[in-house]
């Protein structure tokens, strides 16, 4: 339980301003999304650092109950997945990626339930 709380007090915060800053500059982020599909480079980076968190959270993290830390476990594993199809299938990635930077409802709908995700972290890690 303590690693839970750990890293929902890292993840959730996180969660809030990354989902904040989307939001209040959809614009802006949907520039980043576009030039991130773009750069091969990018996609490596950001695939090996996703595998990478992805692979300590799950070591630290391995939870499978029925309460709110398997959130944690979940997010871990998503990291694990998503960074290994950017190093596997860069090319799909990008596809993806510009329908999603292409259709801003998506960002925002995804932002508003990472921000929602971000709170609920935030109150577990912080106040239980």
């Amino acid at each position: 339980m303590q690693s839970s709380v750990f890293f929902a007090k890292v993840i959730g915060p996180l969660f809030i301003i990354v989902a904040a800053g989307l939001l209040l500059n959809l614009k802006t982020y949907q520039k980043v999304g576009e030039e991130f599909s773009k750069s091969s480079a990018l996609r490596y980076l950001g695939g090996f650092l996703a595998l990478l968190l992805g692979l300590l959270m799950v070591q630290l993290h391995n939870v499978w109950e029925a309460n709110w830390t398997v959130i944690i476990t979940m997010i871990g594993w998503i990291g694990v997945v998503k960074g290994t199809v950017l190093l596997v299938v860069p090319d799909l990635v990008s596809r993806l990626s510009d329908i999603f930077t292409k259709t801003p409802v998506l960002l925002i709908v995804n932002s508003v339930l990472v921000f929602v995700l971000g709170i609920f972290l935030t109150v577990k890690g912080y106040w239980g």
